[in-house]
């Protein structure tokens, strides 16, 4: 019975992030396109926002002991603005770019807070986010 309400929540889950988004890119590297659903954003405290990331890779990730790639994940991120950390409470990882195709996997993450690397991505995100 439990585990039929949790597969309905995370269904539910999905069909939200999927109709109600708002992709905006924010950052890039050479494997990497960052994109916030601008949607999301909502602010927790003073200093910290949670928000939708989407990482759309260059080239599909080869799973080990898999036929499947990965191509896109989906993250619930927070960001500290004072302290400038980060932390990622719920993963989602798709067949197709942007957030499409069939989900591989989706996973609760215990995340403890990290720092954000000075010009990095993540501190383009982070600005995008704190202003």
């Amino acid at each position: 019975m439990n585990k039929k309400i949790f597969l309905s929540l995370i269904l539910c889950l999905y069909s939200t992030i999927s109709i109600a988004s708002n992709w905006k890119e924010i950052a890039f590297n050479e494997k990497t396109k960052f994109y916030i659903d601008t949607k999301t954003v909502e602010k927790l405290s003073n200093s910290i926002y949670t928000f939708w990331l989407l990482n759309d890779f260059q080239k599909p990730i080869k799973l080990q002991n898999s036929p499947l790639s990965v191509s896109s994940t989906k993250s619930k991120v927070s960001i500290n603005c004072k302290s400038k950390e980060f932390s990622i409470s719920f993963n989602v990882a798709y067949t197709e770019k942007m957030g499409n195709g069939e989900v591989i996997t989706s996973f609760k993450s215990s995340s403890e807070w990290e720092p954000i690397v000075p010009d990095s991505s993540n501190d383009r995100i982070r600005e995008f986010i704190c202003g």
